[in-house]
């Protein structure tokens, strides 16, 4: 919220003019500010991989969706915010498939898809996977 010192004329005004406060709630508009992967690029024997997206209000809950680079569906992962940081949300993978086994080398696209008051925001970054 912020003060705003406006200005209108009036007859009863020291010449022509009085100040009148106004109370102006100004919120940015929701915004995803960014989406971090790491390690990236993933290299083989490191199993677990983690995902952060920041956005620039606190957030009410968030999913992570691995894809191939031909945009079929590799793991849909449900992911945490974080109770001191709630603009932050986290999500962890382990590079496998849902029965077990490890991915292929190769370039992947996770996406974050964020709920902020009933409304969905995605953004999205390049994994690469390596032997």
């Amino acid at each position: 919220v912020y003060k705003r010192q406006l200005f209108a004329p009036s007859a009863s005004a020291i010449n022509g003019v009085m100040a009148v406060e106004k109370m102006v709630d100004f919120r940015p508009a929701f915004q995803l500010e960014e989406i971090k992967i790491y390690p990236n690029p993933v290299l083989a024997g490191h199993n677990q991989i983690t995902f952060q997206t920041i956005a620039n209000q606190p957030i009410d809950s968030i999913r992570y969706t691995v894809l191939a680079s031909n945009g079929q569906i590799i793991r849909l992962l449900e992911g945490v915010v974080d109770n001191t940081y709630p603009q932050v949300g986290f999500g962890w993978w382990n590079g496998r498939v849902a029965y077990g086994n490890r991915v292929a080398t190769g370039l992947y696209i996770c996406r974050a898809d964020v709920q902020f008051q009933g409304q969905t925001y995605s953004i999205s970054e390049t994994l690469a996977m390596a032997k």
